[in-house]
C-alpha cells in the first residue's frame, strides 16, 4: 500500500510544479504591433532637436533624444516590468489619451502611437497642443518610464 501511495503522489507533484498559469495581462488581447514590435511610440520633433521614446511588448524601453543646437545626445535603456506596462496602459486609458484628436501640420509636432491591450490609437499634434490637459496628461504617463525632462519649453 505504501508503494502505491508513492506512485499516486509522485505524479501530483509533477502536475504541481508544472507551468504556471499565464497573467491576465499575458492573455490579454493585444493589438498589431507597429513595426519593430513597438507597442508604444512617442515622438517629438522640434527647433531644438528630436525625442523618441518606445517600448516593445517584452518591456524593452528606448530612449533617445537629439539636441540640434551643441549636438547633444541622451541615450538610455531598460527594462520594463508587466506591472509598469499594465500602470502606463491604466494611466493612459484614465487620462482619456485615445479620445484625443489629431492634428497634423508637419514638424515641430508630437506623436504617440500606442497598441496595449485595450488602448490602441495613433495621436499627432502640434508641440503646443501636448501642453493642453490631456494631452500633457498622456506624456506625463510616459515621462513617469523614461524619466528624462522636456527638452522643448
Amino acid at each position: 500500500m505504501r508503494g502505491w501511495v508513492a506512485l499516486c503522489f509522485v505524479p501530483s507533484l509533477l502536475v504541481a510544479c508544472g507551468p504556471e498559469e499565464p497573467s491576465t495581462w499575458e492573455r490579454a488581447s493585444w493589438p498589431e504591433p507597429l513595426e519593430d514590435g513597438l507597442v508604444v511610440e512617442w515622438r517629438v520633433q522640434d527647433a531644438w532637436g528630436v525625442e523618441r521614446f518606445t517600448i516593445t511588448r517584452e518591456g524593452a524601453a528606448r530612449f533617445e533624444a537629439n539636441v540640434t543646437q551643441g549636438n547633444h545626445s541622451v541615450h538610455v535603456e531598460r527594462d520594463l516590468s508587466t506591472a509598469d506596462l499594465e500602470t502606463l496602459r491604466d494611466d493612459l486609458v484614465a487620462a482619456g489619451c485615445c479620445a484625443i484628436g489629431s492634428q497634423s501640420i508637419g514638424p515641430p509636432e508630437g506623436r504617440l502611437r500606442v497598441r496595449l491591450p485595450n488602448a490602441s490609437c495613433d495621436i499627432t499634434l502640434p508641440v503646443e497642443g501636448w501642453d493642453e490637459t490631456g494631452p500633457k496628461l498622456c506624456e506625463r504617463a510616459l515621462r513617469r518610464l523614461h524619466g528624462r525632462p522636456r527638452f522643448r519649453q
